[in-house]
């Protein structure tokens, strides 16, 4: 059995999921259903698409969550590498004596 477009289409908008096992099964031969992995993926993204749609608008939001949490854990690198910087604690040390120092000339 070959499937053309129209057909797949029809199972995605149908809920046929039979149909959509057939044709997305990684383990059968392409020749089944005439479709390239490339088209098998964009098929099988429609298909999630339509079969799952508030599962996929949650994982779009949580893949956007975790980047501005990565983006975030960054930025706190690069400021704990700022704020310990061999320069950044000299400046410390120094700042940290001037007080002493005042004082004891009192």
């Amino acid at each position: 059995m070959h499937m053309d477009e129209d057909e797949v289409a029809h199972a995605i908008a149908t809920g046929d999921d039979i149909t959509m096992a057939a044709v997305l099964d990684t383990e059968a031969p392409g020749f089944l259903c005439r479709l390239s992995d490339t088209e098998k993926e964009a098929y099988r993204h429609e298909w999630r698409k339509e079969r799952f749609p508030r599962e996929i608008e949650r994982v779009a939001h949580l893949r956007e969550q975790l980047d501005h949490v990565v983006r975030a854990g960054d930025l706190l690198m690069l400021l704990y590498e700022k704020l310990w910087s061999p320069s950044m604690v000299a400046k410390g040390q120094q700042s940290d004596r001037v007080p002493k120092a005042t004082l004891a000339g009192l």
